[in-house]
């Protein structure tokens, strides 16, 4: 005789788990034909490269401003685009006073990551206008290989790449009131990319960052990323952002939009900074609700240094975010989406709704049935009431006032519902723990 004619036990493991949606993923969308994979995934640079990404090429830039971050992702995605781009940027000079020096330098990025680098110095002369001083700068710009320079006749000019997917860095111009930049790259169907990658890969990773950051790229991608639950990371060195008599540059367009799920930081230092993509690597880590996305110190990205009070306050009053230096410290500021909204609050929010939705599909997997009764119902009511807490524990909510989750007695719902095996009126009350990024002291000394 054994054990099993006296006892006998059936274990049942109850630990199946709907998949977790990751809200620490960064994922570069990138024109490439390194591979034909919409999406993969790497670890770290050395993978990138192993795959057959040159060790210039825009989506290992990126990624090196990801990963260069403390803390960082654990990997990053690469999502292909399909739709090639032809970067086209105008530059317009401002500054006609005789001696000005206007010097930058353009950096070719090809699309096999060859990197070229050309210096433009012009100095002007007496008597110079925007339109002359646009001639001259057009003659040495026309020089450079790999790109083609138009002159406007108005004291701009048009620089666009000669190869599809080629980017073009703009990198040493001297603050806005001397100069102005626009990237008018035209928008070649990144909707359309966006939701190839999604159809593929929708819920491996939560924040996008492009190669290509256009006016029109950013307003196509910002109108696509506010249907879903993620957020959209992006960069602008258009000088219009710190215009305040300019109402139609990217950020007062995407604020006019009230996208909660775009938030775009101004880079006056170099076109191709990528500072939103090092913004996501240094704030994805971070569990959502746990941290706030001011006050940032970004590795890497070059502080603008040039930007005056009053322009930072245009860039806020736009929605936009910028990053500075503060008593010798650089940071960013101000954390915000375009419609003002802070970006930790909608991350934690979508954190909250996935993890909900999760704890309450996982209950009614692992039990036979849920039965349509008070005590039925008090279970589903418990698992909001566990997330909650959870959201607490992670820094997201408020624990005074604690909250407080209802849900209805079996006798007063509707029999409709009741026969169609759905439960309403679950609802919960809960306060965000918000946070602290401005102090208002007073006192008062006295002898």
């Amino acid at each position: 005789m054994s054990l099993e004619d006296i006892v006998s036990v059936t274990i049942t493991a109850q630990t199946t788990t709907p998949s977790r949606l990751g809200f620490g993923v960064p994922l570069i969308a990138r024109v490439h034909n390194v591979f034909a994979s919409v999406v993969r995934y790497f670890a770290n640079l050395t993978e990138m490269t192993d795959a057959g990404f040159p060790s210039g090429d825009p989506a290992v830039l990126i990624a090196t401003a990801i990963f260069s971050q403390n803390p960082k992702p654990n990997s990053v995605g690469v999502g292909k685009r399909s739709n090639a781009f032809t970067q086209t940027v105008q530059l317009g000079f401002k500054n006609t006073t005789e001696d000005y020096v206007y010097e930058f330098d353009i950096v070719v990025v090809d699309i096999v990551g060859g990197t070229t680098t050309t210096s433009i110095s012009y100095t002007n002369g007496a008597a110079e206008t925007p339109i002359t001083i646009g001639a001259a700068i057009h003659l040495l710009v026309t020089a450079v290989s790999g790109i083609t320079s138009t002159d406007n006749l108005d004291g701009t000019i048009d620089v666009e790449t000669d190869t599809d997917g080629d980017l073009v860095n703009y990198v040493g111009f001297d603050e806005p009131d001397n100069f102005t930049l626009e990237d008018i790259t035209a928008d070649p169907g990144i909707a359309a990319d966006l939701t190839a990658i999604e159809t593929v890969d929708p819920d491996g990773w939560y924040a996008l960052v492009l190669d290509s950051n256009s006016h029109a790229e950013i307003d196509a991608t910002a109108a696509w990323i506010e249907a879903r639950k993620k957020l959209f990371l992006t960069n602008t060195t258009d000088t219009e952002c710190v215009d305040i008599a300019v109402t139609d540059d990217v950020m007062s367009g995407l604020q006019a939009a009230a996208y909660a799920r775009t938030a775009i930081i101004y880079s006056q230092a170099e076109l191709l900074s990528w500072s939103g993509a090092a913004w996501a690597g240094n704030r994805l880590p971070s569990d959502p609700g746990s941290s706030t996305w001011a006050y940032k110190t970004l590795a890497g990205v070059t502080v603008d240094g040039n930007l005056t009070g009053g322009q930072a306050s245009v860039i806020e009053s736009k929605g936009g975010n910028h990053y500075t230096r503060v008593a010798g410290v650089n940071i960013t500021r101000y954390g915000i989406t375009a419609s003002g909204e802070y970006i930790d609050i909608t991350r934690f929010i979508d954190w909250l709704d996935a993890r909900i939705k999760e704890r309450i599909f996982g209950v009614l997997i692992n039990n036979a049935k849920i039965p349509y009764t008070d005590g039925g119902v008090d279970l589903m009511r418990a698992q909001v009431q566990a997330q909650l807490q959870q959201g607490i524990v992670a820094g997201g909510l408020a624990a005074d006032p604690a909250p407080t989750v209802t849900a209805p007695k079996v006798a007063d719902i509707d029999t409709a519902d009741k026969a169609n095996r759905i439960l309403p009126d679950i609802e919960f009350q809960a306060t965000l723990a918000g946070a602290i990024h401005k102090l208002v002291i007073s006192g008062v000394l006295s002898v």
